[in-house]
Protein backbone atom coordinates (compact mmCIF):
# COMPACT_ATOMS: atom_id res chain seq x y z
CA UNK A 1 0.00 0.00 0.00
CA UNK A 2 3.28 2.53 -0.54
CA UNK A 3 2.97 3.07 -4.25
CA UNK A 4 0.14 4.87 -5.87
CA UNK A 5 0.67 3.31 -9.13
CA UNK A 6 0.43 -0.16 -7.89
CA UNK A 7 -3.30 0.59 -5.78
CA UNK A 8 -6.34 -0.52 -7.27
CA UNK A 9 -8.38 2.60 -9.13
CA UNK A 10 -10.90 2.34 -6.76
CA UNK A 11 -10.13 1.73 -2.80
CA UNK A 12 -12.00 0.25 -0.39
CA UNK A 13 -10.55 1.16 3.24
CA UNK A 14 -10.53 -2.21 5.34
CA UNK A 15 -9.53 -3.31 8.81
CA UNK A 16 -6.11 -3.74 7.91
CA UNK A 17 -5.73 -0.32 6.76
CA UNK A 18 -7.27 1.00 9.56
CA UNK A 19 -4.78 -0.84 12.25
CA UNK A 20 -2.30 0.76 9.92
CA UNK A 21 -3.21 4.02 10.75
CA UNK A 22 -3.68 2.97 14.27
CA UNK A 23 0.23 1.79 14.44
CA UNK A 24 0.74 5.14 12.95
CA UNK A 25 -0.33 7.79 15.37
CA UNK A 26 1.46 11.43 14.86
CA UNK A 27 0.82 12.36 17.86
CA UNK A 28 0.66 16.03 18.39
CA UNK A 29 -0.83 16.25 22.27
CA UNK A 30 -3.54 14.46 24.47
CA UNK A 31 -6.13 16.39 22.32
CA UNK A 32 -9.76 14.38 22.59
CA UNK A 33 -13.17 15.03 20.34
CA UNK A 34 -15.46 16.15 23.28
CA UNK A 35 -16.59 19.72 24.01
CA UNK A 36 -15.89 20.99 20.69
CA UNK A 37 -19.65 20.96 19.25
CA UNK A 38 -23.12 22.09 20.35
CA UNK A 39 -25.95 20.01 19.77
CA UNK A 40 -27.51 22.65 17.25
CA UNK A 41 -23.98 22.82 15.22
CA UNK A 42 -24.33 18.73 15.16
CA UNK A 43 -27.76 19.51 13.23
CA UNK A 44 -26.53 21.48 10.88
CA UNK A 45 -23.61 19.70 10.13
CA UNK A 46 -25.93 16.83 9.08
CA UNK A 47 -27.53 18.46 6.69
CA UNK A 48 -24.01 18.80 4.37
CA UNK A 49 -23.75 14.87 4.36
CA UNK A 50 -23.05 13.79 0.78
CA UNK A 51 -25.32 11.42 -1.29
CA UNK A 52 -23.95 8.53 -2.99
CA UNK A 53 -26.14 10.60 -5.98
CA UNK A 54 -23.71 13.52 -6.18
CA UNK A 55 -20.48 11.50 -7.80
CA UNK A 56 -19.69 11.24 -11.24
CA UNK A 57 -18.78 7.71 -10.33
CA UNK A 58 -20.99 6.48 -7.31
CA UNK A 59 -18.07 3.56 -6.88
CA UNK A 60 -15.72 6.64 -5.51
CA UNK A 61 -18.80 7.30 -3.15
CA UNK A 62 -17.43 4.98 -0.64
CA UNK A 63 -13.99 4.73 -1.01
CA UNK A 64 -11.56 6.40 0.11
CA UNK A 65 -12.22 9.86 -1.64
CA UNK A 66 -15.97 9.44 -1.01
CA UNK A 67 -18.57 10.78 1.18
CA UNK A 68 -16.73 9.79 4.74
CA UNK A 69 -13.92 11.37 3.49
CA UNK A 70 -15.60 14.62 2.39
CA UNK A 71 -18.26 14.55 5.55
CA UNK A 72 -15.00 14.67 7.79
CA UNK A 73 -13.68 17.81 5.36
CA UNK A 74 -16.91 19.19 6.22
CA UNK A 75 -16.52 19.07 9.94
CA UNK A 76 -13.16 20.36 9.73
CA UNK A 77 -14.10 23.07 7.39
CA UNK A 78 -16.75 24.08 10.09
CA UNK A 79 -13.91 24.02 12.83
CA UNK A 80 -11.86 26.54 10.57
CA UNK A 81 -14.71 28.54 9.94
CA UNK A 82 -15.27 29.57 13.41
CA UNK A 83 -11.28 29.99 13.68
CA UNK A 84 -11.33 32.17 11.53
CA UNK A 85 -14.72 34.40 12.05
CA UNK A 86 -16.61 33.69 8.77
CA UNK A 87 -19.63 34.98 8.37
CA UNK A 88 -23.24 32.54 7.91
CA UNK A 89 -22.49 32.92 4.28
CA UNK A 90 -18.74 32.13 4.26
CA UNK A 91 -19.01 28.97 6.61
CA UNK A 92 -22.07 27.68 4.00
CA UNK A 93 -19.66 28.33 1.04
CA UNK A 94 -16.64 26.90 2.95
CA UNK A 95 -19.08 23.84 3.83
CA UNK A 96 -21.06 22.98 0.49
CA UNK A 97 -17.20 22.95 -1.77
CA UNK A 98 -15.89 20.78 1.16
CA UNK A 99 -19.13 18.29 0.91
CA UNK A 100 -18.87 17.93 -2.44
CA UNK A 101 -15.27 18.98 -3.56
CA UNK A 102 -14.14 15.27 -4.52
CA UNK A 103 -17.67 14.67 -6.71
CA UNK A 104 -15.90 14.21 -9.91
CA UNK A 105 -13.51 11.68 -9.52
CA UNK A 106 -13.34 9.17 -11.74
CA UNK A 107 -10.75 6.94 -9.89
CA UNK A 108 -8.74 6.84 -6.28
CA UNK A 109 -5.84 7.54 -8.35
CA UNK A 110 -6.25 10.33 -10.22
CA UNK A 111 -4.73 13.83 -8.17
CA UNK A 112 -5.51 16.45 -10.83
CA UNK A 113 -8.11 17.48 -13.24
CA UNK A 114 -11.59 16.17 -10.97
CA UNK A 115 -11.77 19.47 -9.14
CA UNK A 116 -12.73 21.01 -12.79
CA UNK A 117 -14.94 18.19 -13.43
CA UNK A 118 -16.32 18.59 -9.89
CA UNK A 119 -17.51 22.24 -10.55
CA UNK A 120 -18.85 21.65 -13.68
CA UNK A 121 -20.76 18.37 -12.25
CA UNK A 122 -21.62 20.47 -8.92
CA UNK A 123 -23.26 22.80 -11.39
CA UNK A 124 -25.32 20.27 -13.73
CA UNK A 125 -27.07 18.80 -10.06
CA UNK A 126 -26.87 21.84 -7.92
CA UNK A 127 -30.42 21.69 -7.65
CA UNK A 128 -30.79 18.24 -6.00
CA UNK A 129 -27.68 19.02 -3.70
CA UNK A 130 -28.55 22.12 -2.14
CA UNK A 131 -32.17 20.60 -1.54
CA UNK A 132 -30.53 17.86 -0.05
CA UNK A 133 -28.88 20.49 2.10
CA UNK A 134 -32.07 22.45 2.87
CA UNK A 135 -30.51 25.13 1.30
CA UNK A 136 -32.02 28.19 -1.02
CA UNK A 137 -29.51 29.62 -3.63
CA UNK A 138 -29.30 32.95 -1.72
CA UNK A 139 -28.03 31.27 1.16
CA UNK A 140 -25.09 31.14 -0.61
CA UNK A 141 -22.54 32.47 -3.49
CA UNK A 142 -22.45 30.10 -6.38
CA UNK A 143 -19.91 31.11 -8.36
CA UNK A 144 -17.29 31.14 -5.71
CA UNK A 145 -18.43 27.68 -4.64
CA UNK A 146 -17.58 26.42 -8.51
CA UNK A 147 -14.60 28.11 -7.89
CA UNK A 148 -13.52 26.47 -4.40
CA UNK A 149 -14.07 22.85 -5.73
CA UNK A 150 -11.97 23.90 -9.72
CA UNK A 151 -9.06 24.94 -7.31
CA UNK A 152 -8.87 22.37 -4.50
CA UNK A 153 -6.67 20.43 -6.03
CA UNK A 154 -4.37 22.10 -8.39
CA UNK A 155 -0.99 23.79 -6.89
CA UNK A 156 -0.96 27.32 -6.28
CA UNK A 157 2.38 27.30 -8.74
CA UNK A 158 0.04 25.88 -11.33
CA UNK A 159 -3.03 28.79 -11.24
CA UNK A 160 -3.47 30.34 -14.20
CA UNK A 161 -3.01 34.13 -14.75
CA UNK A 162 -6.68 33.94 -14.60
CA UNK A 163 -6.68 32.07 -11.27
CA UNK A 164 -4.64 33.90 -9.58
CA UNK A 165 -7.22 36.51 -9.92
CA UNK A 166 -9.78 34.93 -8.83
CA UNK A 167 -7.68 33.68 -5.85
CA UNK A 168 -6.43 36.62 -4.51
CA UNK A 169 -9.88 37.94 -4.66
CA UNK A 170 -11.48 34.90 -2.47
CA UNK A 171 -8.15 33.74 -0.65
CA UNK A 172 -8.40 32.33 2.66
CA UNK A 173 -11.70 30.60 0.98
CA UNK A 174 -9.27 29.04 -1.26
CA UNK A 175 -6.80 28.17 1.22
CA UNK A 176 -9.20 27.00 3.75
CA UNK A 177 -10.88 24.27 1.69
CA UNK A 178 -7.29 23.17 0.60
CA UNK A 179 -6.42 22.83 4.71
CA UNK A 180 -9.42 20.58 4.92
CA UNK A 181 -8.97 18.69 2.38
CA UNK A 182 -5.05 18.17 3.49
CA UNK A 183 -6.14 17.22 6.95
CA UNK A 184 -8.29 14.55 6.25
CA UNK A 185 -4.85 12.93 4.32
CA UNK A 186 -4.51 11.31 7.71
CA UNK A 187 -6.31 8.14 5.96
CA UNK A 188 -4.07 7.53 3.18
CA UNK A 189 -2.08 4.41 3.43
CA UNK A 190 1.66 6.44 3.54
CA UNK A 191 3.27 8.67 6.21
CA UNK A 192 4.75 11.38 3.26
CA UNK A 193 1.08 11.41 1.84
CA UNK A 194 0.10 13.34 5.27
CA UNK A 195 -0.67 16.69 5.55
CA UNK A 196 2.97 18.86 5.12
CA UNK A 197 2.17 22.31 6.39
CA UNK A 198 4.90 23.71 3.38
CA UNK A 199 2.45 22.67 0.95
CA UNK A 200 -0.06 25.68 2.54
CA UNK A 201 0.01 28.91 2.77
CA UNK A 202 -2.05 28.80 6.68
CA UNK A 203 -0.12 27.35 9.43
CA UNK A 204 -2.55 24.84 11.30
CA UNK A 205 -2.31 23.78 15.02
CA UNK A 206 -1.57 20.59 16.47
CA UNK A 207 -4.49 20.58 18.26
CA UNK A 208 -6.87 20.00 14.65
CA UNK A 209 -4.14 18.00 13.09
CA UNK A 210 -4.44 15.52 16.15
CA UNK A 211 -8.33 16.33 15.94
CA UNK A 212 -8.32 15.24 12.56
CA UNK A 213 -6.67 12.09 12.68
CA UNK A 214 -8.46 10.99 15.96
CA UNK A 215 -11.50 11.51 13.67
CA UNK A 216 -10.28 9.26 10.95
CA UNK A 217 -9.07 6.70 12.81
CA UNK A 218 -12.30 6.58 15.06
CA UNK A 219 -14.63 7.04 11.88
CA UNK A 220 -13.29 4.35 9.79
CA UNK A 221 -12.89 2.00 12.17
CA UNK A 222 -17.09 2.11 13.37
CA UNK A 223 -17.84 2.50 9.20
CA UNK A 224 -16.32 -1.17 9.21
CA UNK A 225 -19.04 -2.14 11.84
CA UNK A 226 -21.89 0.15 10.80
CA UNK A 227 -21.32 1.14 7.38
CA UNK A 228 -23.57 4.68 8.19
CA UNK A 229 -21.67 7.57 7.05
CA UNK A 230 -23.74 9.47 10.14
CA UNK A 231 -21.12 7.80 12.32
CA UNK A 232 -18.76 10.55 12.14
CA UNK A 233 -21.73 12.93 13.81
CA UNK A 234 -22.25 10.75 16.55
CA UNK A 235 -18.61 10.92 17.36
CA UNK A 236 -18.82 14.78 17.91
CA UNK A 237 -21.26 14.22 20.46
Amino acid sequence: MTNNNLLPSIQIVDEKWVEWIKNNNPFFGNFSLDTIFKKEEISFLKRFKPHKSWFVNESISESVHGRRHCFRCVIYSFLLAKKFNFNKEETINLLISSAVHDIGRLNDNETTGHGERGALFFDKIKDNIIRDMQLNEDDFNLRLVKLMIRLHDKEYSKFSDEEKILYFKNKLSIDLIKVSDALDRYRLPKINWWIDDKYLSIKINEWIKQFAYNLVLKSEYDYLKNKDVEVILSLLN
